[in-house]
Formats: C-alpha cells, sequence, structure tokens
C-alpha cells in the first residue's frame, strides 16, 4: 500500500509540475523524459512515459505494473494501476491538490509553502526544489533526489531562431 502511495504522490506531483508550464518562452526546447530509472535496495527498475498529445504525462509502465492518468480540465483527477484496480481519485481545493482516495479510504494532501513540501497524512511528505522533487519521505524509507544539470546535449548552445537550429556551417 507505501509503495502505491508513494508512486501514485510521485506520479500526482510530476503532473502537476507539467501542467504549470505555461509561462516558458515559446522559443525555449522543452525536453520530456522517455523512463526513469528507480533503484531500491540495491534492484533497479526502468519506467517508461507515455504522453498525450498535450504533452501530458498519461501513463507510467514498468515490468509488473502499468499506472494510468486520466484528466479533466487539464487536471489529473485519477490514478488507476493495471487498468483493472479501484483508481485514486485527486481531490483539488482552490486549484491546488489537497486530498485523494482509495477505496473508502480518504487521504489528505497538505501543501506547505514555506517548505515547499506536499505531505499526504502521516504516510509521506515530498520535498520539491521548483518543480523537482527532491526528497521523499515515508514511514520506512527516505528517499533522496539528485539531478545532474550539465546533461543537456551536444546542440543545446546553438543559436536558433524559434528553437530550431538556423545553421551548421563552420567558416
Amino acid at each position: 500500500m507505501n509503495k502505491n502511495i508513494l508512486i501514485f504522490s510521485i506520479s500526482a506531483l510530476s503532473l502537476l509540475s507539467c501542467n504549470s508550464d505555461d509561462d516558458t518562452p515559446e522559443t525555449e526546447i522543452k525536453k520530456y523524459p522517455e523512463s526513469f530509472i528507480l533503484t531500491q535496495n540495491g534492484e533497479s527498475t526502468t519506467t517508461k512515459i507515455t504522453y498525450n498529445d498535450k504533452m501530458q504525462i498519461i501513463g507510467y509502465s514498468e515490468p509488473n505494473s502499468n499506472i494510468t492518468f486520466r484528466y479533466q480540465d487539464d487536471r489529473v483527477v485519477e490514478v488507476r494501476e493495471n487498468n483493472t484496480s479501484v483508481p485514486y481519485v485527486l481531490q483539488y481545493t482552490n486549484g491546488i491538490l489537497s486530498g485523494l482516495k482509495h477505496y473508502s479510504n480518504a487521504h489528505p494532501v497538505t501543501y506547505n509553502s514555506q517548505q515547499n513540501s506536499y505531505s499526504v497524512g502521516n504516510l509521506l511528505s515530498f520535498g520539491l526544489e521548483g518543480k523537482d522533487i527532491v526528497y521523499v519521505n515515508n514511514v520506512s524509507e527516505n528517499e533522496k533526489f539528485v539531478y545532474d544539470n550539465n546533461r543537456k546535449g551536444p546542440l543545446y548552445n546553438l543559436p536558433g531562431k524559434d528553437g530550431q537550429i538556423d545553421h551548421l556551417i563552420s567558416e
């Protein structure tokens, strides 16, 4: 149960981050990850990410699990594991994630703006730096996320127009 809530919560926060990128200049090229690797207790699992035509995350899949998201008005309202399970239903108050329900269990979600963190009842909490998750603490484990901001690819700093490469001619 805790692992499912952990996966769900990370997914929800990732989705919240993706939906609020409207302030990015149109000339900036956005990069969307195709997968991520989670290492736990020395074992790694690769999770693939799928998007819809609005570049919203609609699912995660790994060897033993498939998690899908349903949107309403550009907000995730339901998360389902393996397409047949009872969904996690997200609740919002004034546009901020404030709770989730699974079966008949309701879990309040609290956002702390001063610490830039969310907590899901007394089960787990998340810390954010900007839009990136930097830690997850739950009853049995603590996870820390480290991002490598230097790995941007060989074409990242080339001059361009409207996000396109103008020329690759050297004189």
